[in-house]
């Protein structure tokens, strides 16, 4: 139910009060982008702008949500081992700790 909600007050207070300035500052000669809402919104290049720069932040994440998970450290071992039940080798356990541990000397 809270998800629902956070998503409901996502739209409304940051898409929906970014689309209401538009529209209004596009009634009000007060401002700079007076009369230009019903050119941009019919403009294709304005949506390919908004649909790309969300697929970009996307694919970042991914990005680092991949690069976390593929690193090879003491910890993913761990769960990788805990996963498939396997036993823990003793020696790849030693490995990996010392790797840990000159990455944090040189830290």
């Amino acid at each position: 139910m809270w998800t629902i909600w956070n998503w409901v007050a996502f739209i409304f207070t940051s898409i929906g009060s970014y689309f209401g300035y538009i529209w209004i500052s596009d009634i009000l000669p007060l401002f700079a982008v007076y009369l230009t809402a019903d050119m941009l919104f019919k403009s294709s290049k304005f949506y390919f702008t908004v649909i790309l720069a969300v697929l970009i932040c996307f694919a970042f994440d991914f990005l680092l949500l991949t690069a976390k998970n593929q690193k090879e450290s003491l910890l993913n071992y761990f769960k990788k081992s805990t996963r498939k039940q396997r036993e823990v080798e003793l020696n790849r356990v030693e490995e990996l700790q010392d790797k840990l541990n000159k990455e944090l000397k040189e830290m």
